[in-house]
């Protein structure tokens, strides 16, 4: 499951800005400085909405918070992934890249504590 935020976000993030640029026939300097603040404000907000939806949702469902949200996250992005095809203008496009990265991030904010979850006390490491 940790592999699937990855796996859905690289054949995005790589390509974005050359198929923003030739959809909307925008400049590179106004889309590379919409996706720097993009990248920015997903990967600094997904943190705490990923610890909030943590910790809120480990009273009812324990252990398997970390895996639902992270399969939540990635599956709802893909989906976002889809509205780029019918995105009508830049802003639009943007909204879309947005939704996606915000997702992918919040997935992948909880990979480094999976293991913690998953690995038996014994084989933890210790202070």
């Amino acid at each position: 499951m940790a592999g699937i935020p990855d796996a859905s976000a690289y054949p995005l993030n790589p390509l974005i800005a050359m198929a923003l640029e030739r959809r909307f026939g925008a400049g590179l300097d106004e889309i590379g400085h919409a996706l720097g603040l993009v990248t920015l404000a997903t990967s600094i907000g997904c943190l705490p909405v990923a610890g909030l939806l943590d910790r809120l949702l480990r009273k009812r469902l324990g252990l398997a918070v970390r895996p639902l949200i992270m399969g939540l996250g990635a599956l709802t992005a893909v989906s976002c992934a889809g509205l780029l095809m019918i995105a009508g203008d830049l802003d639009a496009a943007l909204v879309a890249v947005i939704l996606f990265l915000f997702l992918t991030c919040t997935a992948n904010a909880l990979v480094p504590t999976m293991p913690q979850d998953l690995t038996p006390a014994s084989l933890r490491a210790r202070n």
